[in-house]
């Protein structure tokens, strides 16, 4: 080429794909969860179900994964929560702040799990009404030990969801 001679580039542009993204942070989920609970998650149902969206590309029941992305700088607590109100939302929610360091962008990130039972599981599609308004929506939630795993208790996943109504809420009974 010539300096000076125009040159002819055709460009196609291609949206993100999302499901990756969503993937990645699901397995990052799965993995976080993992060192909380142990094998107690990795033989759950809901282990399964999200092993087998990121692996063998099942279909989440949420279309956003069950990931919600917060741009603005909300304060949630970090880690391992407990959402107990509405009652019908119950479900674990583990919140995460997403890092940019080389341009300094941050944003925080919920990624609901469900309880340890195929009805847990299927109790997240009651999430999705609220995904398709795009609306803002309010949640109580406490947050959680993540010291759970241990020898005095061998199945603290499934034990923590099981006694979830003997949890001690400052002002609230469940």
């Amino acid at each position: 080429m010539l300096k000076g001679t125009p040159a002819i580039q055709t460009v196609t542009f291609q949206p993100p794909k999302n499901e990756n993204v969503y993937k990645a942070i699901l397995k990052a989920v799965y993995l976080y969860a993992f060192s909380i609970w142990g094998y107690d998650f990795a033989y759950s149902e809901t282990a399964l179900r999200l092993r087998n969206i990121v692996f063998k590309n099942e279909t989440h029941p949420l279309s956003n994964f069950g990931i919600f992305f917060h741009m603005d700088d909300i304060h949630l607590p970090q880690g391992l929560s407990y959402i107990f109100k509405p009652r019908e939302l119950q479900a674990f929610v583990f919140n995460l702040k997403l890092l940019n360091k080389e341009v300094n962008y941050q944003c925080s990130i919920s990624v609901l799990v469900s309880g340890a039972d195929e009805e847990d599981w299927q109790n997240l599609k009651l999430y999705q009404s609220i995904i398709d308004k795009q609306d803002t929506f309010t949640s109580s939630l406490i947050k959680l030990s993540e010291d759970t795993l241990n020898s005095a208790n061998l199945f603290p996943y499934t034990s923590t969801w099981h006694n979830r109504s003997s949890f001690k809420i400052y002002g609230e009974s469940l």
